[in-house]
């Protein structure tokens, strides 16, 4: 009988190596970006700063709603939105008082309608996070009429008009109508493309807040409160971050990697990708002046413009991220070309405004040891 042999110590062991260690558990997958490959919403997790509202805050609206009641009371029935509205800004702007996260601004004023009209029947309203006046400017192109849903989420809100301009309407009758509820309509038979739409509005617009957006997409009301509370900070262009809906930067198609090498070189890298050319964004009635209406067709020389002038612009953190997936859309080649001729031909104008290396010092050549070239 043979004797046998001891078994190996290394006998069974893994080898050794990276691929036997366990990966650490992070706040992404491995091999994933930011929210992506998280599941369904995973972007609207990480951009909708879901903080609860603590109960003594929803108790202080219901006692504010409650005590402007008789105020409303006596202010005409068609103007209670309009009275509500100020009447909503004098006790959410106060002072000191906590402001809601986007992601919960719209419970809020729901306890506070509550309070007003009781728990009952509080109508729909949506009341905004600004005094200033808001004018909605809805761009529609293809003769079709704007989203029955996006209309009826706008009409929620305390704004001051609504503006759709449509083309492409064969036999549009009259050049702009208005609807019975107040929202301007302007009918061009010509397609003249969402660009030429904002100016069109732009120039129609009395508020002192612009929020440009898309007619053919839906979106809930509360998706543009970002926007419209950063306009009504101070912010001259409010931008919608549509960070967390990009890809990998090698799978981008070619008009995001323009945006972001655009905001890079006027030293902007905090906008990354974000645009005037994807709506919707919001403008102050500054910015409008600064820029000029018909410089709104070409949205990046409308961006460089802003920028060149100091104007505050920012990219805001948005809810219900993925509604505005629209922007993200492959775009057809017509669009692809006519959105990077835009680019160019506003990074042109840079160039010219600058020493032909945008905002960056050249640190390495010695140019004066060639001679005089």
């Amino acid at each position: 009988m043979k004797p046998r042999k001891p078994a190996s110590r290394a006998a069974g062991r893994k080898p050794a190596g990276r691929a036997s260690r366990p990966l650490k558990r992070s706040g992404r997958s491995p091999g994933r970006g930011r929210s992506r490959g998280r599941g369904p919403g995973a972007a609207d997790r990480a951009t909708s700063g879901g903080t609860r509202l603590s109960a003594a805050l929803l108790a202080a609206a219901h006692r504010a709603g409650r005590s402007h009641r008789a105020l409303l009371a006596a202010a005409p029935a068609d103007t209670h939105k309009r009275s509500l509205a100020r009447l909503w800004v004098s006790w959410y702007g106060a002072a000191g008082r906590r402001q809601a996260p986007p992601a919960r601004y719209a419970q809020l004023v729901g306890a506070y309608l509550r309070g007003v009209f009781g728990p009952a029947d509080p109508p729909p309203w949506l009341l905004l996070p600004t005094g200033q006046t808001v004018s909605a400017v809805v761009t529609v192109s293809g003769g079709q009429g704007a989203h029955p849903q996006l209309l009826r989420e706008l009409r929620r809100m305390s704004l001051h008009e609504i503006i759709i301009v449509q083309d492409g309407t064969p036999n549009p009758g009259t050049e702009a109508a208005s609807e019975p509820d107040g929202i301007l309509t302007l009918y061009y038979p010509d397609a003249l493309g969402q660009d030429v739409g904002r100016t069109l509005g732009a120039l129609k617009a009395t508020g002192d807040i612009l929020l440009f957006t898309d007619g053919s997409v839906p979106a809930q009301a509360d998706f543009f409160i970002p926007l419209l509370a950063a306009a009504g900070k101070g912010v001259d262009i409010a931008l919608a971050d549509m960070t967390p809906l990009l890809p990998f930067f090698h799978l981008r198609d070619r008009v995001s990697v323009l945006q972001e090498f655009m905001n890079h070189a006027m030293g902007r890298e905090d906008l990354a990708a974000n645009s005037m050319a994807t709506l919707p964004h919001a403008l102050s009635r500054k910015a409008l002046e600064v820029i000029g209406a018909e410089l709104l067709m070409i949205p990046p020389k409308a961006q460089l413009t802003a920028l060149r002038a100091n104007l505050i612009v920012s990219a805001c953190r948005m809810i219900h991220l993925s509604q505005s997936k629209w922007a993200l859309r492959s775009r057809g080649t017509e669009e692809m070309e006519l959105r990077i001729g835009d680019h160019l031909e506003a990074m042109e104008a840079y160039l010219a405004m600058t020493d032909g290396r945008f905002h960056y010092q050249d640190r390495m050549r010695k140019r004066k040891w060639k001679g005089s070239s």
